[in-house]
């Protein structure tokens, strides 16, 4: 006798939902690394736009950055950085100079994103104001570190 009910069997079925489980899986691990990639690319525009708002401040208080980081627009810039990621940051600023670290997410695996008046703005394992060895060195609080 030949069994004619139309269907799939078990085997069938349960094949079927672990291939759908498999790439779910694949998507979700996907959508991870795009959202901090995301989170990260959002802190690195943040500092960029820093830049501008600095060169204003410059301007405005006859030729110094003194109180920059403590401007509210500095503030706001920095704290929606901060936002992002939840994670640290540092602003430094001086009669001719000015630097901001933030901390980012996916890019180097942790690290800081640095941005400072002489044009630079670049990845660095360490945050501003500290060297590679973990010791405070406030001297360079005005400059990224290369």
């Amino acid at each position: 006798m030949r069994n004619t009910s139309k269907g799939f069997t078990l085997i069938e079925l349960l094949v079927v939902i672990a291939i759908i489980g498999l790439l779910a899986s694949i998507v979700l691990a996907s959508l991870n690394v795009a959202r901090k990639k995301a989170s990260d690319a959002a802190v690195k525009a943040d500092l960029v736009n820093l830049r501008a708002q600095a060169a204003m401040y410059y301007d405005d208080h006859n030729q110094s950055y003194v109180g920059f980081c403590n401007s509210g627009v500095a503030d706001m810039v920095i704290s929606a950085a901060q936002r992002v990621t939840g994670l640290n940051w540092v602003c430094g600023d001086s009669v001719d100079a000015w630097a901001a670290s933030a901390a980012t997410v996916y890019e180097g695996d942790g690290g800081f994103w640095c941005v400072d008046s002489t044009g630079a703005s670049h990845w660095h394992p360490t945050i501003l104001g500290w060297d590679h060895n973990g010791e405070q060195a406030p001297e360079s609080t005005t400059v990224c570190p290369n």
